[in-house]
């Protein structure tokens, strides 16, 4: 969301912006960035506030009533009414569908969510899928249905090649409706990344249970103790380590990070060397964090891309194709790796490389993020200007020596 914010914020500047979210916790840090919080269109309690078929069945109830009234005129003070008509104010609604267009396993309630919310916004305003990756797909039941609702958005950004290819080839939308940009996280790109103190090197890890996405429990216990051997030999050479953590849901076990940070601390045997931590409670907070390392390893891919926000060097432990697309869109394709078949010593080697030629490193990452910025930012500017009108903004080239300006436009805007 602050990417967003300050991105398109950047873009158009005095944007007014509301954001959905189930969790009102989120409302403060909403404020903070200058965002209404509101309810989303359908009802969907987040994990831990009651039993999972009473959310199910919420959820299903709620989607119905929100796909009928999105489609005829909804009774006069209705909870539904309300927020369809808050919605209707905004010039454009954006997407940001977190890691669920693929075909998942039946069943899975967060994707039909996020499909109802962007049906009913795409017939309210005109609705925006902002940087994603979509697939894979499989089966002509899961490609119909994520063609009608994808289908209807006014523009759609992947993050990679094989999005695309999903989105053209496959859901069959035309191909001036979508485009391959580079992912949102890069709008928080920093030219100049803050000093590191001297002395010993400092490792950071973060740990996913990315079994939600595919693959076996023998798959993702092995996974565990590649990262526990690859910690201890890390320490075996002096260096520093900490388990991160970046996602902390209370009652959503396969979005806990400390849970599984603590597993792999439990299988390192100098795990008393070994601290887990949280890297903050806002975007800024964990790039200050992952800035304060010479490395990170990652799991969780925005961990990963945070650090080279930050101006770390990163190898991504990749759960799905996402990681690769956007690593090799970076030029950075060695430091990827598949969490399913990882092996140590291949980590190891990529990381003793990269430590051992810390400033190349370091530079490269500058370089690749200082292009993914403005190559996000052009891409944006291009695929919303339809309905925003020009943008206004200067983009960096990608030696950071020269801009051009994109326009102007002065006037207000609801997000």
């Amino acid at each position: 969301m602050e990417a967003a914010v300050q991105l398109i914020g950047g873009l158009w500047p005095g944007s007014e912006f509301s954001a959905a979210t189930r969790y009102r916790e989120d409302d403060a840090w909403l404020e903070s960035l200058g965002v209404e919080g509101v309810p989303p269109l359908a009802s969907f309690p987040p994990p831990g506030t009651e039993s999972d078929v009473r959310r199910g069945l919420r959820m299903i109830a709620s989607s119905s009533a929100v796909l009928a009234w999105s489609r005829a005129p909804v009774p006069r003070g209705s909870r539904l009414g309300e927020r369809l008509k808050h919605l209707a104010r905004a010039d454009v609604a954006l997407s940001a569908a977190g890691g669920y267009l693929f075909s998942p396993k039946a069943g899975n309630l967060t994707l039909r969510h996020v499909l109802v919310e962007m049906a009913a916004a795409s017939r309210t305003v005109p609705t925006i899928l902002l940087p994603q990756s979509i697939g894979p797909i499989t089966g002509s039941r899961d490609r119909r249905r994520f063609s009608r609702v994808l289908g209807r958005l006014g523009h759609i950004l992947v993050r990679e090649a094989s999005s695309y290819r999903v989105a053209t080839r496959d859901l069959e939308i035309p191909k001036d409706r979508v485009s391959q940009t580079p992912d949102l996280a890069f709008a928080l790109a920093r030219s100049h990344p803050r000093r590191r103190p001297c002395g010993r090197t400092r490792v950071g890890m973060t740990v996913l249970d990315w079994r939600w996405a595919g693959g076996s429990s023998a798959q993702y216990e092995r996974y565990l103790v590649v990262l526990a051997e690859i910690a201890d030999r890390l320490l075996a050479r002096d260096y520093d380590l900490d388990l991160l953590v970046q996602v902390d849901l209370e009652g959503h076990a396969r979005q806990d990070d400390r849970r599984e940070s603590e597993r792999v601390r439990s299988l390192v045997r100098r795990n008393g060397r070994v601290t887990v931590e949280a890297v903050g409670r806002s975007p800024q907070e964990a790039l200050d964090r992952y800035g304060s390392y010479d490395l990170v390893i990652g799991s969780r891919l925005h961990s990963a891309l945070l650090a080279l926000c930050a101006g770390t060097p990163a190898i991504a432990l990749g759960y799905q194709p996402k990681a690769v697309g956007i690593y090799e869109q970076l030029g950075l394709a060695p430091w990827v790796f598949d969490a399913r078949q990882v092996q140590a010593d291949a980590v190891l080697r990529t990381a003793e490389g990269i430590l051992g030629n810390h400033d190349s490193a370091a530079a490269d990452v500058l370089r690749s993020t200082a292009r993914a910025k403005a190559s996000l930012q052009e891409s944006v500017a291009k695929a919303l200007s339809p309905w925003l009108g020009p943008a206004e903004a200067s983009y960096s080239t990608c030696s950071n020596q020269a801009s051009r300006s994109v326009g102007s436009d002065s006037d207000r805007r609801r997000r």
